[in-house]
């Protein structure tokens, strides 16, 4: 059994900004190579310039503003994941003007609401926003906070070894099958094994300096001054992309007044939202962080694994990406925003 170091430990600047660097990674490889959108997106100078600070100011802020109102359950965790993934309007149009699978898109009140399931309640909430934050409390820092904002059901899940092995298994090979989909399928392994092997070397680096117990994601996350500077970031980041990045896919007034209103929707239900209560003494919870990385190194090797037999499907994999966005998303997505919003009130 581990137990947290006293007294508390205040982290330096520079150790909380490679916490955060590091965050940035896990979020751009949880949903862009993953999902086969962009497979290396550290090879190419966009990137650098847009790609990678989208995802890691929008996680760092996010999750910075959620601790620092201490609204960190699971309901606002996803309200706060949706509000992420709106980017896919005013930077990428995807919402206002789909170009890809255009041909599935449900356009009403100046939005593709089709996508918009896809998207905002389920792939860029999950992959982008909480499954990083969780992964990184379960192997970087100590007294976990999003964790113990989970469901007590999950909680009690991840706390029985059978139940917590069975639901990262199938995480897992979700992950692997996602990966193949796109030419060549075999592509997406190798990005997938790559990225895999930089994030655990990058975990193996914090952890051997020992912040994994001596740091809590909140004393990591940045304080006043640091979202500030997220902000301004973001800010200048939404103003240079608005304008410069498909600029023909603007929508007319409609479509503005469409996703402010989701933006305020969110917003409010957070402000609406209960502030989560933490067990020190939950036994879910006291096990992390965990003592060794090699339920990573296992995962990974469960991952490609599932992936590999689906690479002989060739241009097939189609077939994984139908299944998985126009299927699986509303199935999945859809109830857990209900149940979101139903337990909010």
């Amino acid at each position: 059994m581990q137990t947290s170091p006293s007294p508390r430990e205040r982290p330096s600047r520079l150790r909380s900004l490679l916490f955060c660097l590091v965050l940035g990674v896990l979020s751009i490889v949880s949903a862009e190579v993953v999902s086969g959108s962009n497979r290396f997106p550290f090879l190419n100078p966009m990137g650098w310039l847009i790609t990678y600070p989208v995802y890691l100011l929008h996680t760092v802020f996010l999750a910075g503003i959620l601790v620092r109102i201490q609204r960190t359950s699971w309901r606002s965790f996803l309200f706060a994941g949706a509000i992420f993934a709106l980017y896919e309007t005013y930077i990428m149009k995807v919402l206002w003007d789909p170009f890809w699978s255009p041909e599935f898109a449900l356009m009403f009140a100046g939005i593709s609401w089709s996508h918009f399931v896809m998207l905002i309640t389920w792939w860029h909430p999950l992959m982008a926003f909480v499954f990083p934050i969780l992964l990184a409390e379960m192997f970087l820092v100590r007294d976990p906070v999003f964790l113990a904002g989970l469901p007590a059901w999950l909680k009690g899940k991840l706390a029985a070894p059978r139940s917590r092995k069975l639901l990262a298994a199938v995480v897992l090979v979700f992950f692997g099958v996602c990966a193949v989909v796109g030419q060549p399928p075999w592509l997406g392994l190798v990005a997938l094994a790559s990225y895999g092997i930089l994030i655990l070397f990058l975990f193996w680096l914090w952890r051997k300096a020992n912040f994994h117990q001596r740091f809590s994601v909140e004393d990591l996350l940045p304080g006043r001054v640091g979202l500030t500077v997220c902000a301004i970031l973001l800010a200048a980041l939404y103003g240079l992309a608005t304008p410069t990045i498909m600029p023909e896919r603007l929508p007319g007034p409609l479509g503005h007044i469409t996703v402010i209103a989701l933006y305020a929707l969110f917003i409010v239900f957070i402000a609406l939202d209960r502030p989560a209560a933490s067990d020190a003494l939950d036994p879910a919870l006291r096990r992390y962080p965990l003592a060794s990385l090699r339920p990573l190194w296992l995962g990974l090797s469960l991952a490609l694994l599932a992936g590999l037999p689906l690479t002989l499907l060739g241009p097939f994999t189609v077939f994984i990406y139908l299944f998985h966005w126009w299927i699986i998303s509303p199935v999945c997505g859809l109830p857990l925003y209900f149940a979101a919003f139903v337990c909010a009130l």
